[in-house]
């Protein structure tokens, strides 16, 4: 069986360079698909109080970008608004029923075991959910794999082109799924919550984004690489996942055997050892004494080596090194563009 780091090899091409830049226009489609989305719900809705369900928004446009990066095609949670599958209420009843088993060592070796997935896990028979993508996943992998089959450009093709087997496709199609949908989306509706409640932010950015747009700065939908150029919008992206990281947990590490020196400490080989998210993004050491507030102008302000280390700081949420997660530049781009697609003053819903 490959390693995990033969395995991380092999999708480094397929998530970053190049082939991160050609999954662009598939973001750019998704987001047309979000503005269309959300004028529909608005013209939908009764009478002058009209209200969107924000939440169900980013869920279908993440699961709608993750299908259609993933093999090619979008499952059409924004076209249909629909949870396709039942796959989104299926999503929230795992993170329910996994939260304490996966902070608990020996609840976690039980539901994760093999005998335990084999008897209550998705399977490939269910009508719905889990197990009715893990069929479709798999058909569309297998078609991949004959000798005749066309060379895609997405994700699927990418991990093919790198030399991944087809067990491995299967599987890592599936994780990215998993992994890229619901926490992009929880990052999403937080920031733009952040966003709401504090109106001189939003205000700034709106000033900021008319200002680009007026100036002609920028494409529609936004490039990557405008968004980038943007320091403000990079301010509240940085600052939107400081206060509220994706995914929370500490991700433990085993110390090696003979231990090891961690900040001056020596620790035992085998401890297991994690990084406590929430207080190291408001520890006043890193923050300063508002540490617990929604500030972007922090990131504005500072110089820029001050400013790149608490980037790289906040991209600790994404994990590091050979463990780092390897969608982390796939989130940045779906942040850069809604954000700025949805904040108001954007041609798109102008």
């Amino acid at each position: 069986m490959p390693t995990h780091d033969a395995i991380k090899a092999k999708l480094a091409g397929p998530y970053g360079g190049r082939e991160t830049l050609a999954m662009e226009p598939i973001v750019d489609d998704i987001i047309k698909a979000l503005d269309q989305h959300i004028r529909d719900e608005v013209s939908m809705g009764p009478g002058r109080d009209r209200v969107v369900n924000f939440a169900h928004v980013t869920n279908s446009f993440t699961m709608d970008v993750i299908t259609r990066v993933s093999f090619g095609k979008e499952l059409g949670f924004l076209r249909t608004h629909s949870d396709v599958f039942g796959l989104m209420a299926a999503a929230r009843v795992a993170m329910k029923t996994y939260t304490i088993p996966m902070s608990v060592p020996w609840l976690r070796s039980i539901t994760t075991s093999t005998y335990f997935l084999k008897a209550f896990g998705p399977k490939k028979t269910d009508k719905q959910g889990p197990g009715l993508i893990m069929r479709t996943l798999e058909e569309e992998i297998k078609k991949r794999f004959e000798p005749d089959a066309p060379e895609e450009k997405d994700l699927l093709g990418a991990f093919i082109r790198n030399g991944l087997p087809m067990g491995s496709c299967i599987s890592e199609a599936l994780f990215a799924m998993a992994a890229g949908s619901d926490t992009t989306a929880s990052t999403i509706r937080c920031t733009m919550l952040y966003l709401m409640t504090t109106p001189r932010v939003y205000q700034k950015l709106k000033q900021v984004v008319r200002e680009a747009v007026e100036e002609g700065r920028v494409s529609s939908p936004i490039k990557q690489d405008e968004a980038k150029s943007i320091p403000y919008l990079q301010a509240v992206i940085y600052e939107g996942l400081r206060m509220r990281p994706p995914v929370p947990i500490k991700f433990p590490k085993l110390v090696p055997p003979q231990g090891d020196n961690i900040d001056g400490k020596f620790i035992p080989g085998g401890t297991a050892v994690g990084w406590n998210l929430i207080p190291m993004m408001r520890s006043p050491r890193h923050w300063g004494h508002d540490g617990d507030v929604f500030r972007p102008e922090r990131f504005a302000e500072a110089d820029q080596s001050t400013r790149t280390s608490m980037e790289r700081l906040v991209e600790m949420v994404f994990g590091y090194g050979r463990f780092g997660c390897a969608g982390k530049p796939l989130a940045f781009m779906e942040l850069n563009k809604v954000y700025f697609e949805v904040s108001g003053s954007a041609p798109n819903l102008a």
